[in-house]
């Protein structure tokens, strides 16, 4: 049995008065509860949960399986990794099968305590990949989309796509830690640093793309990250920050470290350094979002992770991380890339290596996150706790009480009282801030109710309708 170790904060993380944030105030308690116990890993904790894309749905023996129980790393250490990284792009353009396949798959990480997260590798709206291809749309599908231009239909296709990752999670109903439009620093997806606009157009997509996921689901928690360099070089990760009011977890990319193809240790843990600096300076949650040794197997460089690991742990922020996550075992980089992790066909070495790094006392594998209870109110975070003043109820389908146009479109909305019909209530509306701007109190005597968002921004509100036995609030778009 491992023992998890609690240090004090020491240094710059001896910061008092941090306050809370999460960007979608109506997420359900159980995934604010996940947003701030993957706080209280990252900031007071030496721990780190490790994860892997896609660990008990594709394996190096046995290739795309139907045993969510069974993974590569849980052969040869006797526990699965504590996160699972899944993709919205394989539920949404594989088979039935595999969509119900890898829905089992998260489920069995959620129901056993671990954390999933998603990326999203969206095809573009003007081929079947998600790279960008010089001479097609893709120049100015970020740039319009961003600018809301929909003269050729590229923002109804974005939301589209949008659509069918919330159906996902609609789906599932398990919290999901969403990561948007990741490595957008690079060369090489369509939203990429290639695409007219740059950062500006980038942090424009990003945004609508926050606030119409959030006005349709209470399970995402939004994470950004970009490729390395996170603060440095000529495309710098940073510069695509689109705000604290659209992240919730900061994150970074970076392969191949101490390989003839990548950076040296000792620039992970800069790079890592940065990171964290950066995410305690803006209130959010760190986590190294995909890492992993693409040049040499683990029969080759057997304590790879090992040694990561160590590194990690050596710095003075650098393991202020709350999770790292390699990627596929198999069948998405290509044999010349797997395995990401030994396997029951390594080595003996390889094995012995592997365990020895999910044995760490610092290393947090399923059963760990299980013993922490991710999903329930048993945090201590330096960052604060929950304020259960901004848990969104909605009691519609008891209540009849409905919001519509929603989205609002013009200059009003109405407001049903359903069953409530005449009585009188109080009505606010507030940012996801909780900042009030708009009150109209004692409305009473008619069944529909009209309410002005004259001068309101595009972006998420909440709604609060209060009188006697009614305590109703709702999510609002304005676009």
């Amino acid at each position: 049995m491992k023992t998890k170790l609690q240090l004090p904060l020491v240094g710059l993380f001896a910061i008092a008065g941090k306050t809370t944030a999460q960007v979608d105030a109506g997420a359900t308690m159980q995934t604010k509860n996940l947003y701030y116990n993957l706080k209280e890993v990252a900031w007071d904790t030496r721990g780190v949960l490790f994860g892997q894309q896609f660990y008990n749905s594709f394996s190096m023996v046995g290739g795309n399986h139907e045993n969510e129980s069974v993974s590569d790393f849980k052969d040869v250490t006797g526990d699965h990794p504590a996160v699972l990284g899944q993709d919205f792009q394989f539920y949404i353009s594989k088979t039935a099968t595999a969509r119900r396949r890898h829905k089992e798959a998260a489920l069995y990480t959620y129901n056993n305590g671990g954390v999933v997260t998603f990326d999203f590798h969206m095809f573009s709206k003007y081929h079947t990949s998600t790279s960008f291809v010089t001479g097609t749309g893709d120049q100015f599908l970020m740039y319009n989309i961003g600018q809301n231009i929909d003269t050729y239909g590229e923002v109804t296709w974005f939301k589209g796509q949008l659509d069918q990752a919330i159906s996902v999670m609609n789906e599932l109903k398990i919290p999901v830690v969403f990561r948007l439009l990741h490595e957008m620093n690079g060369a090489w997806f369509w939203w990429g640093n290639q695409a007219a606009g740059g950062s500006s157009s980038y942090k424009k997509m990003y945004q609508l793309a926050v606030n119409y996921i959030k006005a349709r689901t209470n399970y995402a928690i939004f994470a950004w990250s970009p490729n390395y360099p996170f603060n440095s070089g000529t495309y710098p990760g940073t510069s695509y920050y689109p705000g604290n009011q659209y992240v919730d977890v900061v994150g970074l990319d970076m392969y191949d470290i101490n390989t003839n193809n990548g950076q040296p240790f000792s620039t992970m843990v800069n790079e890592l350094t940065a990171l964290s600096d950066f995410a305690w300076s803006n209130n959010k949650v760190p986590v190294f979002a995909e890492v992993g040794n693409r040049v040499n197997s683990p029969d080759d460089y057997a304590y790879w992770w090992y040694n990561l690991e160590d590194y990690m742990q050596g710095g003075a922020r650098s393991y202020k991380v709350a999770w790292m996550l390699t990627w596929v075992n198999q069948g998405w980089d290509g044999p010349a890339y797997a395995p990401y992790v030994a396997y029951s066909g390594s080595s003996a070495g390889a094995k012995q290596a592997l365990i020895a790094f999910k044995n760490k006392s610092t290393v947090l594998t399923l059963s760990d996150a299980s013993s922490r209870n991710m999903y329930n109110s048993s945090y201590k975070s330096s960052m604060g706790a929950i304020n259960d003043n901004s848990i969104v109820v909605n009691i519609k389908d008891e209540t009849g009480i409905s919001i519509y146009p929603n989205p609002v479109v013009n200059e009003y909305f109405n407001i049903n009282l359903g069953k409530f019909s005449g009585s009188a209530v109080d009505i606010t509306v507030t940012n996801t801030e909780d900042q009030q701007i708009i009150s109209k109190q004692k409305v009473s005597g008619t069944p529909t109710i009209k309410v002005s968002v004259a001068g309101l921004s595009r972006g998420v509100y909440i709604v609060s309708i209060k009188g006697d036995n009614i305590n109703e609030t709702q999510k609002l778009l304005v676009e």
